[in-house]
């Protein structure tokens, strides 16, 4: 009940504040342009506090999903506009003034998005760029590693995979200056990226993805799957030899090959170890290439546990939050891209796992048998800390800040469009109330930086919501003035009312059915 009540005055607290940025930004402009404001309130429905300074009531209402600036003459002039002088009346003003006034909402919301990120790059940092595997035929191989969070490319700041591409075809296949941080350690190495013909582009030969040893898609024409291979079969041996990630597997298949035309592979398919052998004979020499791996998207991070779920599996070996994971099976970790494949080469192999663990000043042995349970089970409840690399400059915190609204803008026109064509549900594509107050509830369990970055995207997500052309949104008060402006003749203030009181009624239907999707996610603990 506590951990509820703690989620519901987070929710108020978070939308009230990001409501009142928005309509302060309305509030402001109005009164610049000096409109007369009958009201600022934060929330809907009876007020639970009011007070009136000036010729503005300032109240506090008791439903907070929303608020408002009541404008005289916004609408319809009522018998309360009466008593305002003409020349400050909302409709009195020329449209561009109007404009202004209605885009100042989600123009703050926005702005203050962008200072948000700005400020959660400075202070939290940004996801270090960890290499999830290397490829196999590239002579990234065994220069880089699993694990590697790459901190400089000839001498530029990494901050994103992005910045990497770039750097890449800049070399034209010179070897190019890599500094990674390896498990604490400062590596400084040279790596010389190659011309991929089909790609028609360099590349480093890494992969920011970590690509299981499982097949996601095998063209069922294709002789593999005529031998019996299927989609989601987990590979754990080929030839005896335990493999834990995709290019492990190509490696030991192609080495394989070099010894006999018969490939006995293991493999794990729902759950159940099957065996099967390969005729290499069969298979043409591109087969493996038309096979697609699964790729799973790792978070980049230290070989500390953050958290570990009292019921979980590691739990009850005796593991704990703050343990240092430093070897499993006389293997280095430094992250969950080398913890996972470590435990599918043990799962692979006898079942048996030595962790050598660093808990305060002790090194300590953690020893288990996993035989009957996958590496994904073994993982279940555990969560290593994120490795969080802070910008080295103000300038750097500025750009990444920048780029990242730049990114949340870009997805939240693709998840529009596709709500706009059909491709996607609302209630899939959007949350209601209940479905934002889980999140910022779950955001707080995993840390400050997690919720401090939520609310900058909500308050970006809010002030461009708001900017869609639809009744009652700022949107369509901004479609009316400009309406207004290019037909040079005012449009009647109630025929205006009439459509944003339609579109009213129609956003809080939504919004119920939202809400009602969300609660039963809730319930199928989905959310």
């Amino acid at each position: 009940m506590i951990s509820i009540l703690i989620t519901i005055l987070v929710f108020v607290f978070t939308i009230s504040l990001l409501v009142f940025i928005h309509e302060g930004g309305h509030f402001l402009v109005a009164k610049w342009a000096r409109v007369w404001v009958h009201e600022f309130a934060i929330g809907f429905g009876p007020a639970v506090w009011r007070r009136k300074w000036g010729e503005t009531q300032y109240a506090l209402r008791v439903f907070p999903l929303g608020g408002f600036v009541r404008l005289a003459g916004e609408d319809a002039r009522s018998e309360e506009d009466q008593q305002v002088p003409q020349d400050r009346l909302f409709v009195a003003k020329p449209p561009l003034l109007r404009m202004a006034i209605i885009f100042a909402g989600p123009l703050m919301n926005i702005i203050a998005a962008v200072f948000l990120m700005i400020a959660y790059v400075s202070f939290f940092g940004m996801p270090a760029v960890e290499i999830a595997e290397v490829a196999v035929e590239s002579p990234a191989r065994g220069v880089l590693q699993a694990g590697d969070k790459l901190l400089q490319l000839n001498g530029q700041q990494i901050y994103s995979p992005e910045q990497i591409q770039s750097l890449v075809q800049a070399s034209q296949g010179r070897p190019i200056v890599a500094v990674v941080d390896r498990g604490g350690r400062i590596v400084k190495t040279m790596v010389t990226p190659y011309w991929d013909a089909a790609r028609e582009q360099y590349l480093l030969g890494v992969y920011f993805l970590f690509p299981l040893s499982q097949i996601a898609e095998i063209p069922s024409n294709s002789e593999l799957a005529r031998q019996g291979l299927q989609n989601g079969d987990l590979i754990l041996t080929v030839g005896g030899r335990p493999v834990g990630s995709w290019p492990e597997f190509l490696e030991a298949f192609n080495s394989a090959l070099k010894k006999s035309a018969s490939i006995p592979l293991r493999i794990s398919r729902a759950g159940t170890s099957l065996e099967l052998t390969i005729d290499s004979a069969k298979v043409p020499p591109e087969e493996l290439q038309r096979v697609r791996p699964r790729f799973e998207p790792l978070p980049p991070t230290a070989s500390v546990i953050h958290r570990l779920e009292p019921d979980a599996f590691l739990a009850s070996q005796g593991l704990r939050p703050g343990d240092r994971l430093l070897t499993l099976n006389g293997e280095e970790i430094s992250s969950l891209a080398n913890l996972w494949p470590a435990l599918l080469r043990a799962q692979a192999g006898s079942g048996q796992v030595q962790l050598i663990v660093e808990r305060g000043k002790e090194i300590l042995p953690v020893t288990f048998n996993m035989s009957g349970q996958s590496a994904e089970e073994v993982l279940k409840g555990l969560q290593l800390q994120t490795a969080q690399r802070r910008p080295a400059s103000v300038w750097a915190s500025i750009s990444i800040g920048l780029k990242q609204v730049a990114n949340v803008l870009l997805i939240t026109y693709q998840g529009v469009k596709q709500v706009l064509t059909g491709q996607t549900s609302a209630g899939e594509a959007f949350r209601g109330p209940v479905g934002i107050a889980n999140i910022l509830g779950w955001s707080l369990t995993q840390g400050a930086e997690y919720f401090f970055r939520l609310v900058a995207l909500l308050s970006l997500v809010l002030g461009v919501f708001n900017l869609l052309p639809f009744p009652a949104l700022d949107g369509s008060r901004l479609v009316f003035a400009m309406v207004e402006l290019i037909l040079r003749r005012p449009i009647p203030p109630q025929w205006e009312g009439w459509v944003h009181y339609v579109g009213f009624i129609i956003l809080m239907g939504l919004i119920v059915l939202i809400t009602w999707q969300d609660i039963q996610r809730l319930f199928r603990g989905e959310l």
